[in-house]
């Protein structure tokens, strides 16, 4: 008789390969200079997660709580939008 696996075992199971999958997809993944990988709100540009130029931060900004993983602006550096790319703030052009 066949012995059936737990569904705690195969919920286990099932996390740890998308972990590693998930791991081993991001290893690929390389940032532009000025960037880091790291926590990101989904989009480039999101104010909730980095400094983006010509946007002012405002208090009591609402920001969903998410994380999608990749790169983002290195502190003290502004995404620009025009072409993407992480500048110093006089590098911000209106």
């Amino acid at each position: 008789m066949a012995s059936k696996a737990s569904p705690t075992f195969s919920t286990l199971v099932i996390l740890t390969v998308i972990i590693a999958l998930s791991i081993i997809c991001a290893e690929g993944l390389k940032c532009p200079q000025g960037e880091h990988r790291g926590c990101g709100g989904g989009s480039l540009g999101d104010p909730c997660v980095e400094n983006v130029c010509n946007v002012e931060k405002t208090f009591g900004l609402i920001c969903p709580l998410k994380c999608v993983h990749g790169c983002v602006c290195n502190r003290g550096l502004y995404r620009r939008l025009t072409d993407k790319k992480c500048v110093p703030k006089s590098e911000c052009k209106s």
